[in-house]
């Protein structure tokens, strides 16, 4: 998780970076991106055929992109007594 400061207004603003990779056992290896701010995430990822659906496909893999909402907000947090939630 990252936090920044704005110099303009002072304002705080959370995200989050992820890059990884994915093995589905004979069948495909995934490589993904994703980038989270606030409730929104948006995220790319790319399937590589390492099956024989390699055949089908040309040897091409599939491209996805994800467009995620989550509310409350993960960056966020709120306190409830002497706990934070």
């Amino acid at each position: 998780m990252t936090k920044e400061t704005s110099t303009a207004k002072g304002l705080i603003r959370e995200g989050a970076l992820s890059l990884g990779g994915y093995y589905r056992f004979k069948d495909a290896f995934i490589a993904s991106i994703l980038f989270e701010s606030k409730n929104f995430a948006i995220g790319f990822s790319y399937d590589i055929n390492v099956s024989d659906l390699k055949l089908a496909t040309s040897k091409d893999g599939g491209m996805e992109i994800t467009i995620r909402y989550t509310a409350p907000s993960p960056f966020e947090y709120r306190r409830k007594g002497n706990s934070l939630l």
